[in-house]
């Protein structure tokens, strides 16, 4: 059922204690392209109670999303609480854990459907309401035709309990049967290719059945079809002195009918069927489908057919008409939930399987970059004593034998202690990079502009050195590890003073964009700058875009902000053009009510 602008628009009260959940549900269901809705929300059992009673006096509510867990009461409570107040509308139970006793206790007391809130998507949450929307409104056009039986009385009534078709088409040859006080009725079902076949049959004892008989008759064919799917009705009195063709006459005494009544069983649909899209009439009655006859056989003697009895089977053969039609509906309705369910089963044995994956390649990497963490702490502090030997006596050696020995020597001591250093550098940052990875973040309102301004003081000689003018507009307090993000901006300055140019002092400035959900900062310096093909490059471990003989490093430092801004929850990135400076950029996540404090320059 896909509702356009011109049909009444479905409301849909969304009862759900969790904000971003129901927003999620409202956003599903407004970027449905098949339907629109007039959305309610409730977070509380009692409030959509409340809520339900007044739409029940006013326009009324078309589905309830229910989330089984609320804060006052469950699910089932609430359902429990619309059953007993005959309150007629589906509701979908909504779940986090996808407990199937919880869903089959939820259907039995008359839930439409239960959805699992990690498996929803869009196109999930639209199915699953629009079916349920539709199957609603086949419930009511049940209720509707079932009103309708009153009309033929107690005969329709039998025959429009069954939503079986078999069963609803064997009641009423049974009926009308005893009612005509005739020897045979069936119900003649027109197939594809013009034949037909006996679906049902009630039969006095003594006669010849035809149940299951496939008629093949070749002059019933020509206007047959179209005569009856016009409305027309044919009542033979006596096959013997009424004007037949020979075929047909022929065709009634081997069946040993002696006079027949039949009525037309037409019904429509804009989506027949294939067994009865060859029997509609393609010009200009392409939504009336002949779907078969009732017949009424009396093989005794001739009879002549009243009147009633005629109207009596014609009012019969609408209501069987209108029974036809929901029970192919209810077969249709059937098949499309067996299908979905077949559907959600695949789906969900698939999020499983790639859920169960994921945990595992997850695990493994958590292992592996645990193993890793710990394998190069302890390889760089068992590195550190033997390294700091090496250190000592070639600091000793050079403060001995500088001079004495040859040119060669000298440059060769130089070597050794130089390597000392720029190793014993590298395993501190190495030890460091570790450090960030393991320890615990302690997060906690801080105040950005504190954290810029102790970075600044740390770095205040080399500042001053390099004759560099450091900026800043208003930064935010923002829920970070402090420590942590002071050693961020520490390392991103640090950057920018060592990759100054030669012909100008550096410029360095900080800024802070607010974006909803995150702040966006930036440290922007008129350096070196660096290619675009290598701005991915510099924040792996160890990459490095210059020699040491031109600027000093590990290759470690940029590394290290990544981590503590990821392990934040935010990303960094730069963008730079070769001698034209660089802007380092990192987000973090962005709280409520975030407070400002004035600029500051250095």
């Amino acid at each position: 059922m896909d509702y356009t602008p011109s049909q009444t628009i479905p409301t849909v009260l969304i009862i759900d204690d969790s904000p971003e959940d129901r927003d999620i549900f409202r956003r599903f269901l407004n970027q449905d392209p098949k339907a629109t809705y007039r959305i309610l929300e409730a977070e509380s059992g009692e409030e959509g109670i409340q809520q339900l009673d007044q739409l029940q006096m006013q326009s009324g509510c078309n589905l309830v999303l229910l989330d089984f867990y609320l804060p006052d009461m469950t699910g089932v409570d609430i359902l429990r609480q619309i059953k007993q107040q005959s309150m007629a509308m589906p509701v979908l139970m909504l779940t986090g854990l996808g407990d199937e006793q919880m869903a089959t206790q939820a259907l039995r007391l008359g839930a439409q459907d239960y959805i699992v809130k990690q498996q929803l998507t869009a196109e999930v949450l639209q199915f699953a309401v629009r079916t349920a929307l539709r199957q609603s409104k086949l419930q009511i056009q049940l209720s509707t035709y079932e009103a309708q039986q009153t009309l033929i009385r107690d005969i329709a009534l039998r025959i429009r309990q069954s939503l079986n078709l078999q069963d609803i088409l064997q009641r009423a040859v049974v009926e009308v049967k005893q009612l005509l006080h005739c020897d045979r009725v069936i119900i003649y079902r027109f197939l594809p290719n013009g034949d037909g076949v006996v679906e049902v049959e009630a039969l006095q004892p003594g006669w010849m059945s035809i149940l299951g008989k496939v008629i093949h008759e070749p002059c019933l064919a020509g206007g047959w079809n179209q005569k009856y799917l016009q409305g027309e009705t044919t009542a033979i009195e006596d096959i013997n002195t009424a004007d037949l063709e020979s075929c047909h006459h022929d065709l009634l005494a081997r069946l040993q009918v002696r006079a027949n009544l039949v009525i037309p069983i037409a019904i429509s649909s804009p989506h027949p069927s294939d067994e009865t899209l060859a029997l509609a009439d393609v010009e200009g009655h392409d939504e009336s489908i002949l779907w078969g006859l009732l017949i009424a056989h009396h093989c005794t003697s001739a009879r002549q057919w009243q009147r009633l009895e005629t109207q009596l089977l014609e009012q019969l053969a609408a209501q069987l008409s209108i029974a036809i039609q929901q029970a192919e509906l209810y077969q249709q309705m059937h098949l499309s939930n067996q299908r979905l369910e077949a559907t959600v089963q695949a789906r969900t044995a698939a999020l499983k399987q790639a859920n169960a994956e994921l945990c595992r390649l997850n695990e493994s990497l958590r292992v592996s970059n645990q193993d890793l963490e710990q394998f190069a702490y302890i390889a760089s502090h068992d590195l550190r004593e033997p390294l700091r030997k090496v250190k000592s006596f070639a600091e000793l050696l050079a403060k001995r034998y500088q001079g004495q020995l040859d040119e060669t020597a000298d440059r060769y001591i130089h070597y050794v202690t130089d390597g000392a250093v720029r190793m014993q550098t590298l395993i501190n940052d190495l030890l460091a990079y570790s450090r960030w990875g393991k320890q615990t973040l302690g997060k906690a309102p801080t105040d950005l502009n504190q954290v810029l301004s102790r970075t600044l003081e740390t770095l205040s000689e080399t500042i001053h050195q390099k004759q560099a003018v450091v900026s800043a507009n208003v930064l935010p307090v923002l829920s970070v590890d402090a420590l942590q993000i002071e050693q961020v901006f520490k390392n991103l300055l640090d950057n920018a003073l060592k990759y100054s140019r030669d012909d100008c002092p550096p410029r360095i400035t900080i800024t802070a964009e607010d974006r909803g959900t995150d702040w966006r900062l930036t440290v922007q310096d008129n350096g070196i700058g660096i290619a675009a093909e290598f701005c991915d490059r510099i924040f792996i471990l160890f990459q490095r875009l210059h020699t040491q003989s031109e600027y000093s490093g590990t290759g470690i430092g940029l590394a290290i902000c990544k981590k503590i801004i990821e392990r934040h929850g935010g990303e960094i990135g730069i963008t730079s053009t070769p001698h034209h400076g660089a802007t380092f950029w990192f987000t973090l996540p962005s709280p409520s009510g975030a407070g400002k404090e004035p600029t500051h320059q250095t």
